[in-house]
């Protein structure tokens, strides 16, 4: 199993970043595949917990989330009005499929499009807005990876005390420290002599604590809906919800740290 983590991540490494540097087109293809399958995989989790999301609608409703968000970045007018839409149609298949449908089913499916939508419209808004792309985005894999790499070493070297033993019993404390101080030293490393080192530490904390809590999100929707892992197209690594819920969370952070309120 480690070798197949392995090699999958020696090939899937060098893909996303060659993507991420071509930007672009290419960026924009990866970023909304990857949404697709992640909220294929979010319904795929809800129908094994007995849930039953309005497919049609749910990737309708990625898509108009993903335009809107990257097109106008508020909850004005040209905000409101797709979403009110988008909720009409709900209420009609609400109605019209009533009882094979509920109203338990309409908010599992707007939940996945929104959670998978407005997170990966940052990958989209960071190489729309970011004054120099590549860099914005490699900030946020290096940050998520090492976040992921420092928790994994010291909470195997270190860790005694769990962290959140019924979302996710091999987590622990130790893993948390290790993550943050692995964060902090690689965000304070890309960032010397473009900002402050104040900054870069609060940014590598900040980061750690936002991809840790994305990790233990898909742990709870997971253990929600009694599955193991969120599907199986990455090879040792599970689905892409598995392997991106970290990178997810750290986008937001580092648009807002990048680009600006």
């Amino acid at each position: 199993m480690l070798k197949i983590r392995i090699l999958s991540a020696l090939l899937g490494i060098p893909l996303l970043l060659v993507l991420a540097y071509l930007g672009g087109n290419f960026w924009l293809a990866l970023v909304l595949v990857l949404a697709v399958v992640s909220l294929y995989e979010f319904y795929d989790m809800a129908r094994q917990g007995r849930h039953r999301p309005m497919l049609g609608l749910g990737y309708g409703l990625l898509l108009l989330f993903m335009l809107v968000f990257t097109a106008t970045l508020d909850v004005g007018y040209g905000g409101v009005l797709p979403c009110f839409l988008g909720l009409l149609i709900t209420a009609i298949l609400l109605l019209w499929y009533y009882p094979e449908r509920q109203v338990v089913d309409a908010a599992v499916t707007w939940f996945g499009a929104l959670y998978t939508g407005v997170f990966f419209s940052y990958a989209i808004l960071l190489e729309n807005q970011a004054s120099t792309p590549f860099y914005a985005l490699l900030l946020v894999f290096l940050l998520t990876w090492a976040s992921d790499t420092g928790g994994y070493f010291a909470g195997r070297w270190l860790g005694r005390r769990p962290l959140a033993p019924v979302l996710s019993p091999k987590k622990t404390w130790a893993g948390a420290g290790g993550a943050i101080l692995l964060t902090v030293a690689v965000a304070v490393v890309l960032g010397w002599g473009r900002y402050p080192v104040l900054h870069t530490v609060l940014l590598g904390v900040t980061a750690s604590l936002m991809a840790q809590a994305g990790d233990l999100t898909v742990s709870a929707i997971k253990r929600h809906f009694g599955v193991k892992d969120a599907g199986h197209i990455i090879p040792g690594h599970g689905g892409v919800l598995d392997r991106f819920d970290s990178f997810m969370w750290v986008l937001p952070l580092v648009f807002y740290f990048v680009v600006g309120l």
